[in-house]
């Protein structure tokens, strides 16, 4: 098994990556089409937006090239709204020539009684042939601690 960090040098940020490889030292099986992007929830107090973007296009500005609203992916959690229950995970499927660039602003962390912001996350970005490949699966785990404590991680493994 392979395993690196790539630091993406205007976010400062890295980026742990773990890869299987086949005796012969190719990484496996033929590429799917998509990738699959797990969200967990590890907070057992408050409520997540995961603040997931995905794009096909090339990002010079992550403000204005991922995260707009037209990039913002949706349809998972409770009753399809997005959101995640503390201790809760979704998943959701996005086709390669959609996912170029992934990544989350962040999170926001919510109290469940009112859905104020308690906390964000750090912002995480993921580029395809850089960090992951399609057939490849990317988990981000959100971890609300506390008013303004959370934190933000994201891995990307070969199934």
């Amino acid at each position: 098994m392979a395993v690196w960090c790539a630091a993406m040098i205007p976010l400062g940020g890295c980026i742990f990556a773990f890869r299987d490889f086949d005796d012969d030292g190719s990484d496996g099986e033929p590429n799917s089409g998509k990738i699959l992007v797990r969200m967990i929830n590890a907070s057992l107090s408050f409520g997540v937006d995961p603040e997931l973007y995905a794009t096909g296009q090339a990002v010079t500005n992550l403000n204005t090239d991922l995260f707009v609203d037209a990039n913002k992916k949706g349809g998972f959690g409770d009753y399809g709204t997005g959101l995640l229950d503390p201790g809760q995970d979704a998943q959701i499927e996005i086709d390669c020539g959609a996912a170029r660039v992934v990544g989350t602003r962040g999170g926001r962390f919510l109290k469940r009684s009112t859905g104020e912001v308690v906390a964000t996350g750090q912002q995480r970005v993921v580029s395809q042939e850089l960090q992951f490949d399609c057939g490849d699966v990317i988990t981000i785990t959100y971890e609300g601690k506390g008013p303004n404590e959370a934190t933000t991680a994201i891995a990307v493994s070969r199934p």
